[in-house]
Formats: structure tokens, sequence, C-alpha cells
């Protein structure tokens, strides 16, 4: 167990999120509503292709492809 200090305006931000549980488990759960909505951004922006998405890329690829030419 570990002792924290905080500001009273945080401290009472906390207390009426709190409900009955005790602070430990509303910060708990706090992070990690924190961590799923950075796990959630993170897919959004760096996340992997559907099927679909991945063969309309590849054809995309392919197609540059097809038409790109040397300068000589």
């Amino acid at each position: 167990m570990k002792t924290i200090m905080i500001d009273d305006k945080v401290y009472e931000k906390l207390r009426s999120l709190k409900g009955q549980r005790s602070f430990s488990k509303l910060l708990d759960s706090l992070v990690e509503e924190s961590r799923a909505r950075k796990k959630a951004l993170l897919g959004k922006e760096f996340g992997t292709l559907t099927n679909g998405e991945a063969a309309e890329f590849e054809n995309a690829i392919e197609e540059f492809r097809r038409n790109f030419r040397l300068r000589t």
C-alpha cells in the first residue's frame, strides 16, 4: 500500500466519481479506461488492413508499377 498526495480539487472530482467503490478501484478503472482508449486510437491510426483494403492497396501498387517508366 502506498500513500499519494493530490490537490483538493482533484480529490473532490475523484470523490464525485467514486460512488461505493474504493479510491483504489476507481483509479484502477480510470487507468484501464485510459489504456483502452489509447489502444483503440492507436489501432485506428496504425491498425491492420482488412482483406479488402489490403487487396485494394496491392492492386494500386501493381497499377503504379505497370505504369512506371524510367527516365534515361
